[in-house]
């Protein structure tokens, strides 16, 4: 695609892009260093959610492979999606439909630990799946991430009213 549409469409469609995220940017007088902090993580959080993502927002974006290697936690759910939600409501509901597609995933992990539902991973793979090295025992542990995610997924459909991903993903997380 990017050869057809050649370096020079694709650099003035990312320019446009661009432009429109930075409209919504928070921007604060009289702290310059503040308003330098807040255009960075701005950046860093834009750079790594986007629509077309299937396969959710690891912690730090994809900066930090060799610390989380590319595993999904609960902070996308909690932190990511709302702060893009406002901006970028295609790349949060990539982020929503995501854990739907990990869902079955999350239902076997559950049963596997004699619960009825969903139990989403600790860290999830690329497809949803639990991937927390066994040396890590929040793998089993922790229990908060079902209402993450369950949350994150409701704040999605209260922020853009989409009744489609309500009953395609929201609904059965």
């Amino acid at each position: 695609w990017g050869d057809m549409l050649g370096f020079d469409e694709l650099r003035s469609q990312n320019a446009k892009a661009w432009h429109e995220l930075w409209k919504s940017r928070i921007v604060i007088d009289g702290d310059d260093e503040s308003q330098t902090a807040l255009d960075a993580a701005f950046f860093y959080l834009h750079s790594s959610a986007h629509a077309a993502l299937t396969t959710g927002v690891p912690p730090f974006g994809m900066s930090q492979w060799s610390d989380y290697a590319g595993h999904v936690f609960w902070d996308m759910d909690s932190w990511d999606l709302p702060a893009v939600v406002p901006v970028n409501p295609a790349a949060a509901r990539a982020m929503v439909l995501y854990r739907a597609s990990g869902l079955k995933a999350a239902m076997s992990k559950a049963e596997d630990f004699g619960f009825d539902g969903a139990m989403f991973p600790w860290e999830a793979g690329l497809d949803g799946s639990e991937v927390t090295p066994s040396s890590a025992e929040t793998g089993w542990a922790e229990q908060h991430i079902v209402p993450d995610v369950a949350v994150g997924a409701w704040e999605y459909y209260e922020a853009t009213g989409d009744k489609e991903t309500l009953r395609q993903a929201v609904w059965p997380i």
